[in-house]
């Protein structure tokens, strides 16, 4: 198990320094190195496919090989050069929120770790599916499975299987590298999203007050077993390698290399980061006054990339449309037909879209810079606008979706789902709700500042939109919050007039479900966001606010874009899955009160710092309790298909008594077989043949194949019965006994083992 430890961190920062070495690193000690191991986290998934499609063994040694290529290079050719670096290494006062975050991290490490293994088995039903796909690469040293049977595998993206497969190779438990590296990888993302954060903003301090208030967020993961666990530190490392770009434009590579790592993790998440990507790419252009091509560039990469992986499936599967019905892509998931996309308009369409970006990049020449200005600003907002328009096409409900209100938000609870968690908590919902109203002060008194230097019908516009979106950020608040009290407090405040003119049905209390809900609630607060970032934005554009501070209205976005997912608008997309990216566009919002705490001035250190202290006290109290109860809880559940716990206590003391990857036959799930880390070929053809076609032979058939195929025990459970019925698993049972070839060595109401002669 230390031995996997190590070569995780091996393979990744072996690999991360071999990609960095090609770019300009941060000069920081610390943060480099932390970079370099998120830039190999992103790498693992692309060479192990580059290796599996040359028909090269995923094996952890050649993986170990492969790593330590480039630091050897390096050293043997600067082991002068990196004596002299090592000595020079000094402390900055930077680092100090640099350690902070890292105690952070290892904190929510302690908290994933010990609710992992607060109880003996893996959670739900997705984990014994990963511990299949695990399982596979582990053995078969490759991340294709062309012979199906492997639900989180081909065509499934591979990088979560694959790497945890790649990492079981020197561990020997599938049950502990799963439980283990997941936890791991998730702290890891509260380090990445603090860098990300601290290059987006150029403060150290503001940056490590959002990863705590992030790290706390009941809605920002849990320890559940899934490959979404992957997929927020992928996304912060891919907009901190896009911010990297201001400093050398090669960044645009390893920015790359991680948007493919997310494309080979999940298919619906990487259409929500490319939405939230747009809304950067839109926000950078327009505060930069240009065209952002090298996001934009990132981005198409990351998908070429990625077609390592697609391109063989495509083949495999006889063409791209027979591929994403694979992947689930059937009409009903569609908001438009499926005809279309096989439409010779929609072919036109984008050939027409890529001569106006040609012709814009060949014609901006000939613009005054003024011209090329509006026209890379107006081209980026229109390509943003077209992707939602392509995101909203797409629909899909999630087994968790359903409707949420105020309390949902507002107050967190130490009972929650397990797979991604929702709220976010009393102090930091208030804390970013004053952060609106601190953001709608800051634009009030600069728009009152540069009243003179703007045009009377600007200024005139100007001021109603910033009117329009308080007041409409007012009634969202009222609509969200006040109509949950109690129908006696309602009355008791006067207030029933106003109850009766903003709900279709006065006497409707159950006011989520209702149309006006969405009216007063939602809409209204989207389009608040939307207004506060639209004149912020202008004002950066103008050079009223300066650049540095972008990332106000990108989270304002970002928020305003997660918020409308969750209530599937433009459509529904696994709305309770977006909850994830709320929890990290509530935390950079919650910076602002912050940055404007700092701004007071040197003399008030110690207010501020108590100040600091109280929010970071509330927040933990009204969340982070609450999280890490859910978090640490031993009842999370096994999963669907087990039949009683006296089942899953068989198979928990099989894990503890019987020699790792012992052979174990089942008629039934292979999955908690292996997910209980003994050993079964699940993606053999003649094992999957046989558990179905063997139960019906007899006694001695059934001994004389499992010996042939070297399995030493096979059992009988509540999941085999209700397979066959009761009665004839009790039949044959009764055969196996009788023959004297089978020896029972464990038994539970639910479970019985029983070992070869």
């Amino acid at each position: 198990m230390y031995l996997s430890l190590i070569l995780f961190f091996l393979y990744t920062w072996g690999l991360g320094f071999t990609l960095l070495k090609l770019l300009k690193e941060p000069e920081n000690f610390f943060e480099r190195n932390i970079i370099r191991v998120g830039a190999g986290l992103c790498l693992i998934p692309l060479l192990g496919i580059v290796l599996s499609i040359l028909s090269i063994p995923v094996d952890w040694r050649l993986f170990a090989v492969i790593s330590l290529i480039g630091p050897f290079y390096f050293l043997i050719r600067n082991y002068k050069v990196i004596k002299g670096s090592i000595a020079g290494i000094k402390l900055k006062k930077s680092d100090l929120s640099l350690f902070l975050v890292l105690l952070v991290a290892l904190a929510s490490f302690f908290m994933y770790y010990k609710g992992a293994f607060s109880y003996p088995y893996l959670e739900d039903d997705d984990s014994w599916s990963h511990a299949v796909g695990a399982k596979y690469v582990s053995s078969e040293k490759t991340f294709f499975n062309p012979n199906g049977g492997i639900h989180y595998l081909d065509p499934y993206p591979p990088a979560y299987d694959g790497t945890f497969g790649l990492l079981h190779q020197s561990s020997g438990s599938v049950y502990w590298t799963l439980k283990f590296f997941n936890a791991l990888v998730i702290s890891l993302s509260i380090l990445f999203f603090y860098l990300f954060f601290k290059e987006l903003t150029s403060s150290s301090v503001i940056s490590a007050f959002s990863t705590i208030v992030l790290a706390m967020i009941p809605s920002y993961l849990s320890h559940f077993i899934w490959a979404h666990s992957f997929i927020p530190g992928f996304i912060f490392l891919s907009f901190l390698f896009l911010e990297k770009i201001k400093h050398d434009k090669r960044w645009i590579f390893a920015a790359s290399v991680s948007i493919s790592a997310l494309i080979l993790t999940s298919f619906t998440q990487a259409i929500k980061f490319y939405m939230l990507l747009m809304i950067y790419f839109s926000v950078k252009s327009v505060a930069d006054k240009r065209f952002h091509l090298e996001t934009i560039s990132a981005g198409i990469l990351g998908f070429l990339l990625s077609l390592v992986w697609w391109i063989p499936l495509v083949f495999r599967y006889g063409g791209m449309f027979n591929l994403l019905e694979a992947l689930g892509a059937k009409q009903s998931r569609a908001t438009i037909p499926l005809d279309y996309f096989s439409s010779t308009y929609l072919y036109a369409a984008a050939i027409i879209l890529l001569a106006l970006a040609f012709a814009y990049y060949f014609l901006k020449k000939k613009l005054s810079p003024p011209q090329v200005h509006y026209a890379g600003v107006v081209a980026a907002i229109f390509a943003s606008a077209a992707y939602a328009v392509l995101y909203s096409f797409v629909n899909e409900s999630g087994t968790a979706d359903r409707i949420y209100d105020f309390n949902d938000f507002f107050i967190a609870q130490k009972q929650n789902m397990v797979n991604n968690p929702i709220g976010i908590g009393t102090a930091a919902f208030l804390l970013c709700f004053a952060a609106l109203l601190l953001i709608g002060l800051e634009l009030y008194g600069i728009l009152k500042q540069k009243k003179g230097a703007i045009s009377r019908p600007v200024y005139n516009s100007l001021l109603a939109l910033a009117v329009a979106s308080s007041i409409s950020l007012f009634i969202s608040a009222i609509s969200f919050s006040f109509f949950k009290l109690d129908k006696n407090i309602i009355a008791k405040w006067g207030v029933p007039a106003i109850k009766q003119w903003m709900l279709r049905d006065a006497d409707k209390y159950n006011y989520i479900y209702s149309f006006s809900f969405k009216i007063w609630g939602v809409y209204l607060l989207i389009a608040s966001l939307i207004l506060i970032a639209a004149i912020y934005l202008y004002f950066v554009y103008k050079e009223y606010i300066q650049n540095q501070k972008l990332w106000v209205p990108l989270s304002l976005l970002w928020l305003a874009y997660a918020f409308a997912g969750i209530y599937d608008i433009p459509t529904q997309l696994f709305t309770f899955r977006i909850w994830m990216i709320v929890a990290f566009a509530v935390s950079m919002l919650a910076a602002y009160p912050i940055l404007m705490l700092q701004s007071l001035g040197s003399r008030l250190k110690i207010l501020k710092a108590a100040v600091v202290v109280l929010l970071v006290t509330l927040i933990f109290y009204t969340s982070g309790i609450q999280k890490y109860a859910v978090n640490t809880s031993p009842n999370w559940p096994a999963g669907g298909f087990w039949t009683s716990f006296d089942e899953i206590n068989g198979y928990v003391w099989m894990r503890d008594n019987i020699a790792q990857d012992t052979n174990v036959f089942t008629f039934a799930n292979s999955g908690a077989v292996i997910g209980m880390d003994m050993h079964i070929c699940h993606w053999c053809r003649e094992v999957a043949d046989y558990q179905k076609n063997g139960f019906n032979q007899t006694a001695e058939e059934n001994y004389n194949w499992l010996k042939s195929n070297k399995y030493r025990y096979i059992l009988i459970d509540g999941q085999t019965a209700r397979k066959f019925g009761i009665n004839q698993t009790t039949i044959k049972l009764q055969s196996m006994s009788k023959s004297g070839m089978f020896k029972p060595v464990h038994q539970t109401n639910g479970f019985i083992l029983l070992g070869l002669s």
